[in-house]
């Protein structure tokens, strides 16, 4: 079993000593914790946020998000970008650089940025006619996958005030294939609400999670994945699974989605663990045995996921083939309550937290 390298404490001297009294609202204004963390191309560096409450005395803001890098060969961690909120941070394929989501300065919508590793200021490289809510890297790192909601129809009203209807006239989010070099932009004519796109590793086909409509219990229970070749933007399958959908995420040949999903319409949670063909069709459950929730996936390699997954209380991590077979555990019920993985070949990144600390980077 190979050792987890512990890299940052965040929680403050103040917070150890209030758990011999218990937390006071106090306290719990001043807990920062990582909150997402991804690997570069060659598992030299982690790109990580971390999120710190303003002081609820001074001012009344929303926490701020900040970007610390850590160099794994040096072992030292660096504060990065420090200014507004920071998130969905990426490595850009084949660039080397780092890419966020934030909105600064005189911006009127949340945009694309790019940070060089050697520093120096984040430069806008793709803004959209409303806020990118998420994007992802195409293989070669020239065009990103996003989504962001329709442009509001301006309406005048004949009323002398304006109504707010619960649930009604909701603008739905669509997914989009840009260039920011050009700036040109694709819509994929996809009716209703999209959920997640994400491309395949070999950069031909995108898969999309949509539901019909914006709704609360649409999101939940009508979630579908679709995919499309991003050549000619037709769809090229249709997975068929009736049930409650969580991440998703391609094999690196490109020939399998691997799916957190219910095991059917009635199962109350997306905990169980499915693989299904490029081309769609019904997803086969693998693990079903498996007395646990799978809390997040990705593929070690083109036969083997990588997982997070619930037991009780306490959490492991693990393998297993995609056939179902040879479920291996790296770690078994640990005293550390991990949610997040993000790896590349041999190294993980992993988030966690005990009854010590909040969120940490592993």
């Amino acid at each position: 079993m190979k050792k987890l390298l512990f890299l940052l404490v965040f929680f403050t001297s103040g917070i150890l000593h209030a758990q011999s009294q218990g937390l006071t609202p106090d306290d719990v204004a001043k807990i920062s914790y990582v909150q997402s963390a991804v690997l570069n191309e060659d598992a030299s560096v982690i790109a990580y946020t971390v999120l710190e409450q303003a002081d609820p005395f001074k001012t009344n803001e929303p926490a701020s998000m900040k970007l610390w890098i850590y160099d794994l060969k040096g072992g030292k961690a660096l504060p990065f970008v420090t200014r507004g909120r920071v998130r969905s941070v990426a490595f850009r394929p084949k660039y080397g650089t780092i890419t966020f989501l934030a909105r600064r300065g005189d911006d009127q919508h949340t945009s694309l940025y790019e940070i060089a590793l050697t520093g120096g200021e984040a430069l806008k490289i793709f803004e959209h006619e409303t806020s990118i809510s998420s994007y992802e890297w195409s293989p070669d790192g020239e065009k990103i996958a996003f989504l962001a909601k329709e442009k509001a129809q301006a309406e005048k009203s004949v009323l002398p005030y304006e109504p707010v209807i619960y649930e009604e006239n909701l603008p739905l989010t669509k997914a989009y294939i840009a260039d920011p070099a050009s700036g040109e932009v694709r819509l994929f004519n996809l009716p209703g609400q999209s959920y997640a796109i994400h491309w395949s590793p070999d950069g031909n086909k995108v898969a999309i999670a949509s539901a019909p409509t914006a709704l609360v219990d649409d999101s939940y229970m009508k979630q579908h994945i679709e995919i499309f070749n991003v050549n000619n933007f037709k769809k090229t399958g249709y997975i068929n699974h009736d049930a409650k959908l969580g991440t998703f995420v391609w094999s690196p040949d490109s020939k399998n989605i691997a799916m957190i999903a219910g095991a059917d319409i009635h199962d109350p949670i997306a905990g169980r663990l499915l693989v299904v063909g490029a081309n769609g069709g019904k997803p086969k459950a693998i693990a079903a045995k498996f007395k646990g929730k799978f809390d997040d996936i990705e593929w070690l390699d083109d036969k083997t996921i990588r997982f997070v997954a619930s037991e009780g209380v306490y959490t492991s991590v693990g393998t297993i083939r995609k056939n179902g077979k040879k479920l291996h555990k790296k770690i078994d019920k640990g005293s550390t309550a991990f949610t997040a993985l993000a790896g590349k070949g041999d190294q993980m990144a992993l988030l966690g937290s005990t009854a010590d600390h909040p969120g940490e980077l592993f």
